[in-house]
Parts: structure tokens; C-alpha cells; sequence
């Protein structure tokens, strides 16, 4: 995590990697404190999560995710999947 600082506001800045991609999530707060620290990486690491679920199904490279089972054939993943 950085943090960058203006007249105004504290930016708090993370960098996830997933999927061969970098993704930035950034928080400009008002004032540093430890809490807000602390739920910050709370929340980025519930979306680095999200974005491991997303990779699970929609990957092209994991044999076993929806994208890659209907591309072998697989066409009822349509139907039993609300996230296909």
C-alpha cells in the first residue's frame, strides 16, 4: 500500500495483480488513521477475492472454468450458471 498526500486529501493506493493484470484501487481520505488503513485492506483484499472468482470462471487457461467447458462442448453451462 502507498500513500500520496495533497493539501486535502490522503491517497491510499494498492496494486493487485491477477490475471497477468495490475488493477489500482485508490481511497482519498481525509485524515490517516489506522482504522481506515486497516478496513482499506480489508476491502481490497474482498476484491482480490472477486477477482480470483472471476478468473475461476471466466479464464480461457483453467481447464475446468465455464469459458473453457463451453469451449469444449460443454453447451448446458449456459443454462446452470446465472454468472454465464
Amino acid at each position: 500500500m502507498t500513500k500520496k498526500t495533497n493539501a486535502q486529501f490522503h491517497f491510499l493506493t494498492n496494486v493487485i495483480g491477477k490475471m497477468n493484470i495490475p488493477f489500482t484501487i485508490s481511497a482519498a481520505v481525509f485524515e490517516e488513521r489506522p482504522a481506515l488503513q486497516e478496513r482499506f485492506q480489508q476491502q481490497c483484499q474482498k476484491i482480490a477475492a472477486d477477482l480470483d472468482q472471476v478468473n475461476a470462471v471466466f479464464s480461457p487457461f483453467k481447464p475446468d472454468s465455464l469459458v473453457s467447458r463451453y469451449a469444449d462442448g460443454e453447451r448446458e453451462v449456459m443454462l446452470d450458471s446465472t454468472d454465464f
